[in-house]
């Protein structure tokens, strides 16, 4: 290989590099928009004793965050989740790629719609839910609601996709 070729293979490795780091440095972004919009819903949240507890939870307490795909939505969950933390996702392919990806510590807390009694008498700080426009394909939006409304605590609703 002549030094011309040599040169131009890590061209195209330092300009594969430079793509990755700029995607990277994208994810961080979304990830602390994401974060920013959270903060703010806990911050703002009003009306609680003049609304049922299903309306307080769709109009106050829910954000909703449909930037794109492969921008870093779910990687968002993955690395901000905690046991403490409720995760729906579409489907159980999409389940086992999740946890392949981000490890075992939220098996327990990883779920799709179609167990929604999994969280029946738990305790729980935020709900995520990837791909909510594929999550509710089959099931009540307002059902859903109901079922986090009856269990304890104030819950934050982040629903990351479309």
């Amino acid at each position: 290989m002549n030094i011309a070729n040599e040169l131009n293979e890590l061209n195209k490795i330092v300009d594969k590099s430079i793509a990755r780091r700029e995607k990277l440095l994208n994810v961080l972004e979304l990830h602390k928009a994401i974060d920013v919009l959270v903060d703010i819903n806990k911050k703002n949240r009003l009306c609680k004793d003049q609304l049922s507890s299903i309306e307080y939870l769709m109009s106050q307490c829910t954000i909703r965050c449909a930037a794109g795909r492969n921008i870093g939505k779910t990687s968002y969950i993955g690395t901000h989740a905690t046991i403490q933390d409720l995760i729906f996702v579409p489907n159980f392919y999409i389940k086992k790629g999740f946890l392949e990806q981000y490890g075992d510590l939220l098996k327990n807390n990883i779920t799709t719609f179609n167990d929604l009694e999994f969280i029946r008498g738990r305790d729980f700080l935020n709900v995520y839910i990837d791909e909510p426009k594929l999550c509710f394909q089959n099931y009540d939006k307002t059902l859903f609601y109901q079922k986090i409304s009856n269990s304890r605590g104030e819950h934050t609703i982040i629903m990351l996709g479309e």
